[in-house]
């Protein structure tokens, strides 16, 4: 059977006003999203003037926007249309509730200012704006989250004016090493792996805070709960008595096997574990040394100042598989003295040699 013609030549009758193509509209959802910003708008504390002329100025744009041309050829070009149209009037409805309502001054501020906008931009330009806004969102979100997750973190008084604070975020890492001046600041291939054992657990930060500025950060095994790195940066060198640094090593449940790491307090493990010391004070060429022996290994203090956490150290810790003389020792840490200058110190006073006798002999 033959499809009926229609002859666009004559005065349109019933059935031509019917088969001829009709001048597209937005699609329903759009529709009623252009009905929700005209309702919401109305009761919202915006300007009067905008209250009017945005919700006509956002019809008149968005369909121009669907009448285009390059948004009528397919059905495929129609329909991603309609989805950016939805998304953005979407967020055009987040700025009008946002405008009053969000805790953040300044996101509110972009709220209006974004909604001033919308009167009389393109709906290309609409688009990068509300993309803008919503970046801004996030990001206020963001920050909300980072001082409420930092507001909950464990701090603990170590003295007077310092505060031992735990890092729980990234961001507030990447923080202190900036204002350190730390690896942990940056985003490189060291800075990652920083940011990675944070996250995964397998590292837990703290800083020592001075009248809230970071003094230095502590990195702690997640697992073995060692030190395994603490740093001043910027702030120059660790500088915390022997009391101060036990009590930050029992505060975070830490110990410091690695008198590299943490000798410059003078808290590694025999301290924590209060074992039984001798303590000499001796003098050698001018210089005061503090010197505590423990049954496998000696700590050897050059007190050059009156803070002992600004001292050079030396550990010296017996080799168990050799035995019987002093070239048996090996030194761990090598800025106090050197073994040299400890055999002066031993020849110069008999009673620390008597007292360090259990290191030369099995």
């Amino acid at each position: 059977m033959p499809r009926p013609t229609v002859d666009r030549t004559s005065p349109r009758g019933p059935q031509s006003e019917k088969l001829a193509p009709q001048r597209p509209s937005p699609a329903p959802t759009v529709s009623r999203q252009l009905a929700q910003i005209a309702s919401a708008i109305a009761g919202a504390r915006v300007p009067d003037a905008l209250k009017e002329r945005l919700p006509k100025a956002l019809r008149r744009t968005v369909n121009g926007f669907l009448e285009a041309p390059g948004h009528r050829g397919s059905r495929a070009a129609t329909v991603a249309a309609n989805k950016l149209v939805r998304r953005t009037l979407r967020r055009v409805e987040l700025a009008i509730g946002h405008a009053e309502r969000h805790p953040d001054g300044d996101v509110r501020r972009q709220a209006v200012r974004f909604l001033r906008a919308c009167q009389s931009l393109s709906f290309d330009t609409i688009v990068k704006r509300s993309r803008r806004f919503r970046g801004l969102l996030n990001k206020a979100g963001h920050r909300r989250k980072e001082r409420a997750l930092r507001a909950a973190a464990w701090r603990g008084h170590v003295d007077e004016d310092c505060e031992l604070v735990e890092v729980v975020t990234v961001d507030h890492l990447r923080s202190v090493g900036r204002t350190l001046d730390l690896c942990v600041a940056h985003c490189d291939e060291f800075g990652r792996s920083y940011h990675g054992a944070l996250r995964t657990g397998a590292s837990r930060y703290y800083v020592l805070q001075e009248e809230g500025n970071p003094r230095w950060l502590m990195q702690v095994d997640g697992e073995l709960g060692e030190v395994a790195e603490i740093n001043g940066g910027s702030a120059g060198p660790v500088s915390l008595d022997q009391r101060q640094g036990v009590r930050i090593l029992r505060m975070v449940h830490a110990h410091a096997d690695d008198i590299c790491e943490f000798a410059s307090v003078g808290a590694f493990s025999p301290y924590v574990a209060m074992a039984k010391r001798v303590r000499r004070r001796s003098v050698l060429a001018g210089h005061r040394y503090t010197v505590d022996a423990f049954p496998d290994e000696a700590a050897i203090a050059i007190r050059q100042s009156r803070r002992p956490g600004q001292s050079p150290w030396s550990l010296f810790t017996r080799r168990s598989a050799d035995g019987g003389h002093l070239g048996c020792w090996r030194e761990a840490y090598a800025e106090g003295m050197s073994e040299g200058e400890l055999v002066d110190l031993l020849l110069r006073d008999a009673d620390l040699a008597q007292a360090l006798r259990r290191l030369f002999v099995d």
